[in-house]
């Protein structure tokens, strides 16, 4: 009996041994398992973190259109402007484009078309509340017949601005124009007329106050100039000037001068 009783016990021992085994592996690899764990979750967290502060930057970084509410006058036709990529100015001072050179019934048009032949737009109430202006008996504001879909009668400033530049070329080539700039009251007329485009232009351009740098070039091509050129072909983002002009000659506000009796040639003048 002694014997069995030495087997049992030995046959215990050796199980308890293996128990022991089996829970030390167990437990080192539980050990193994959670302290990967412990160490991932740092990095999870951080790059979380960073995913999170990328988002949030983003999101706070005001996108073009924020930037034209929030700096721009306000316009029916803010919520079509685009910007074009990143380019420089074809701003060489010898070039051929259609809007340059001697004049011409071709150049004529080309400037016509982006200038006093654009149509008008219609402006509301609420539009007028936006633009801080008043319907006042001193100063009424000009009112499209109903019958034409009433509204009041306005204009983009790009366009105005294009016809003063457009002025000031004729200005350079009167007997070209002679004709055409005697039906607007003659010499006198045109100097006011002219000079109101110019200081347009002026409190335009400073209003803006483009603060691109111009670079200047020694000129190696041209070694008797000692002094240096200025490089006017800078980078700029532009708003897309075609969909400007698309949207203002075909959108429910468009209206054609002609078709409410108005001549915007002649309302443009000083006379």
């Amino acid at each position: 009996m002694a014997d069995y009783h030495q087997i049992d016990q030995i046959e215990e021992d050796t199980s308890s041994e293996s128990e022991k085994h089996e829970g030390a592996r167990e437990l080192g690899f539980f050990q193994r398992h959670f302290s990967t764990k412990s160490m991932l979750i740092p990095h999870i967290t951080i790059f979380a973190l960073y995913i999170l502060s990328i988002l949030y930057v983003m999101q706070k970084q005001p996108s073009n259109r924020a930037c034209d509410y929030k700096l721009s006058t306000h316009s029916p036709a803010l919520p079509i402007i685009t910007y074009e990529k990143p380019n420089y100015l074809d701003a060489e001072i010898v070039q051929t484009n259609k809007y340059r050179g001697r004049p011409s019934p071709e150049i004529d048009a080309a400037w016509l078309e982006i200038g006093l032949g654009t149509p008008a737009i219609r402006l509301y109430d609420d539009d007028l509340k936006r633009l801080n202006k008043s319907d006042t008996p001193e100063r009424p504001l000009h009112r499209i017949p109903e019958e034409f879909g009433g509204g009041y009668l306005a204009m983009l400033e790009v366009f105005h601005l294009l016809h003063c530049l457009n002025s000031l070329r004729k200005a350079m080539d009167k007997e070209y124009y002679a004709e055409e700039r005697a039906k607007h009251g003659g010499d006198r007329a045109n100097r006011v007329h002219d000079e109101h485009c110019i200081d347009m232009l002026r409190v335009y351009i400073k209003c803006t106050s483009d603060v691109t740098p111009i670079t200047f070039f020694d000129n190696v091509l041209l070694p008797s100039r000692k002094l240096p050129m200025p490089d006017f072909s800078t980078l700029h983002t532009c708003r897309n000037f075609e969909e400007i002009w698309k949207w203002n000659g075909d959108n429910e506000r468009t209206l054609q001068w002609d078709e409410i009796g108005l001549d915007l040639g002649d309302m443009m003048q000083m006379d």
